[in-house]
């Protein structure tokens, strides 16, 4: 067949089968080798920025893809304002990016399913980044709709994925879990049938993600079940993504089966891979892993030397976040100790180095506590109010209402019934509402 009555995704596999290179040559480091598949299978469009990669690496002008009544990915004006809203997104300057794609929006045909869906994605990610999450959910859902009309699965799957992370940013794992199970369903549909991809970059990290949120709900069994498929597919396509991630929550789930020893041994590998491939951040969360399993063994001097090194790669890293996450699992420890004065140190210390908002909020909830215990009623009250603030800001019903009930008992405990009173409806409330 000649170029003459080829659609794109003949052209680029012609090409790429006489220049005799594999989808993974051509994928390169730009590219996951599954996404070329797609594009050669026309089961997904390049955007105008891909193509051009893809038509530099096969030595063909950008022209010879998208004549031939070959439509391009996408109108001209459409591809400007994307390109000029993720300008503006990298200069963050997420309010004028915002405007760009609404405007983008507006002008776009109404049966231009993929490019309006794409819009509304990309909205999405400027709402999150401006901490509008409600409009993000509804920008998301928006955009599905549209993926939807234009059957482009593989777009739906990565929209379910960006709902899950937005509802796991809010709090709501049960929503966060049915999203990705969704993503994962809508994935292994399109990928999993075709020997010629390679599925297990985009199915390893939803494995990842599910066992880890399933984990935040309290579901060990299910998390417990997709971290092992993960690992399975990782060791078998040598796909070590978020490796030390799934390592480090095997452990806790492990501890918690009661298996001590092959909890310490995910654990310690946890701690090698974010060494090796001198991921930081993942190394601050596997030392402090590993050094709560010590102390669990009440082996202290190995507990404290992982907190140590944890606590100097995160100043070695000016990584506040890191900082308080230390000084969190330090002051968890010394409570559990005995030692509630620097317990309440700590925490306070850890409060002030809090990386984000909801951090600093669960710090000050255990602050509370022990305030609360130490009958300084006052100052507890002051650190659950925080917290709340921030969980009504975050609209995570679940937390808030656990906050207010806890607040209500301290309220109780200063003799100030009225308040308690007020408390402990909002309290019901917010439970009956879930």
């Amino acid at each position: 067949m000649t170029a003459q009555g080829m659609t794109l995704g003949e052209k680029i596999r012609a090409l790429r089968r006489q220049m005799r290179m594999t989808q993974a040559d051509l994928a390169g480091n730009d590219f996951t080798k599954s996404f070329i598949s797609q594009v050669e299978k026309n089961q997904t469009q390049p955007s105008l920025k891909s193509l051009m990669i893809i038509a530099q690496r096969l030595n063909r002008p950008v022209s010879y893809f998208l004549d031939d009544d070959q439509p391009p990915p996408a109108s001209a004006p459409l591809h400007q304002a994307v390109a000029a809203g993720q300008l503006l997104e990298r200069q963050g300057e997420y309010e004028q990016a915002l405007q760009l794609y609404t405007q983008a929006l507006d002008d776009c045909a109404p049966n231009d399913y993929r490019g309006r869906g794409e819009l509304h994605r990309r909205r999405a990610r400027a709402l999150v980044h401006l901490d509008r999450l409600p409009a993000a959910l509804q920008a998301l859902e928006q955009a599905a709709d549209e993926f939807r009309l234009a059957r482009d699965t593989a777009a739906r799957a990565a929209v379910d994925l960006e709902l899950g992370n937005v509802y796991s940013r809010m709090g709501q794992a049960e929503r966060a879990v049915h999203h990705y199970e969704r993503a994962l369903l809508l994935y292994e549909e399109i990928l999993v049938p075709d020997a010629a991809s390679d599925p297990s970059s985009p199915i390893v990290w939803l494995l990842t993600q599910l066992g880890l949120t399933c984990y935040e709900t309290g579901n060990r069994e299910a998390a417990f079940r997709y971290l092992r498929r993960a690992e399975a597919l990782s060791q078998e396509t040598r796909v070590y993504y978020r490796w030390g991630e799934l390592c480090r929550v095997s452990a806790v789930l492990l501890d918690e089966m009661g298996d001590r020893r092959r909890a310490l041994e995910y654990a310690e590998r946890a701690v090698a891979f974010c060494d090796s491939t001198l991921d930081r951040g993942g190394l601050v969360d596997a030392l402090i892993s590993l050094g709560c399993l010590k102390a669990e063994e009440e082996n202290w001097a190995a507990a404290e030397s992982c907190f140590t090194r944890a606590l100097h790669v995160a100043e070695e890293n000016a990584d506040a976040r890191g900082k308080s996450r230390v000084q969190a699992a330090l002051a968890k420890w010394a409570a559990r100790s005995g030692d509630v004065d620097r317990a309440v140190s700590l925490y306070r210390e850890a409060v002030r180095t809090a990386g984000d908002d909801q951090q600093a909020a669960e710090i000050h909830c255990f602050l509370a506590e022990l305030l609360k215990a130490r009958r300084e009623y006052d100052d507890a009250a002051r650190h659950l109010e925080s917290a709340i603030a921030v969980l009504e800001k975050a609209n995570r019903p679940k937390a808030l209402a656990e906050a207010y009930s806890s607040l209500a008992e301290i309220y109780e405990a200063a003799g100030q019934p009225q308040a308690a009173a007020r408390c402990l409806k909002r309290s019901v409330e917010l439970f009956r509402a879930q």
